[in-house]
């Protein structure tokens, strides 16, 4: 189950296509002087790919580059993401081009020589459109997730509904989770929800402590050992960090 994308970066990433070498360094430049994170190309191939592993806020590309044109650039990234940024760049005389190129979904558009300033005004508006589309994305998919989640932590209750979105919340945190409640209460089933609703990898483990020897329980000093009076009963992949439900009473 894949988990809601929260996108929670601060950085501004931008993938930059220009075939110029000392206008691409000029560029690199006055971007990362803004404040932008820039991935810089030279062709486009290696590019699509950077687009995939580094998830931009934007694309800049040149209009004509060797053996690819920006149209085909942008007709490749938005079969990719048809709702991320592509802001091109294009010497005089193809004015025409680049309005095609608008209407093909383009976000933006510089006619070379480009005053830097505008230059990152534009890809600033365009990085803040793309943070807005991400946002609803992740609403959107927590949206779906409470929905699912629903059916598993079912009931109308205010309770129930402010435990499903602390589930939803805390899923995705890089911490562990201590679950108490009187048996039957369902600390397993929030335990497989916070599981489920991360998005890591490796199955849930539930393990009955009840019914393990003094041999098999975990020893002080031990990555499995919390304390006398509270023994893990489930928890996840320990690839993962655990998501554990404690006893409140000690071993008798």
């Amino acid at each position: 189950m894949n988990p809601p994308d929260n996108n929670g970066d601060s950085g501004s990433r931008v993938v930059l296509i220009e075939d110029d070498d000392h206008f691409r360094r000029s560029l690199i430049r006055t971007l990362e002087m803004a404040g932008f994170e820039v991935f810089p190309f030279r062709e486009a191939e290696p590019a699509f790919e950077s687009v995939a592993a580094s998830r931009p806020h934007v694309v800049l590309t040149d209009l004509y580059l060797g053996g690819t044109d920006g149209l085909t650039v942008l007709a490749e990234i938005h079969a990719m993401d048809p709702d991320l940024p592509v802001v091109l760049m294009t010497a005089g005389g193809n004015i025409p081009t680049a309005i095609k190129a608008i209407r093909e979904g383009a976000y933006d558009f510089l006619e070379k020589p480009f005053d830097p300033d505008r230059l990152v005004t534009i890809l600033q508006r365009a990085v803040e459109q793309r943070r807005l589309t991400l946002e609803n994305r992740s609403l959107k998919d927590r949206l779906a997730f409470a929905s699912g989640m629903a059916q598993i932590l079912q009931g109308d209750s205010v309770a129930m509904r402010e435990l499903r979105d602390l589930v939803l919340r805390l899923a995705p945190a890089p911490a562990n989770v201590i679950i108490l409640g009187e048996t039957g209460t369902g600390k397993e089933l929030v335990a497989r929800c916070l599981h489920e609703f991360s998005g890591r990898r490796g199955n849930f483990v539930a393990i009955n402590c009840t019914a393990m020897t003094c041999e098999q329980r975990p020893k002080a000093g031990h990555p499995q050992y919390h304390s006398p009076a509270m023994w893990p009963t489930s928890y996840s992949s320990p690839e993962s960090p655990r998501t554990t439900a404690l006893r409140s009473r000690p071993w008798r």
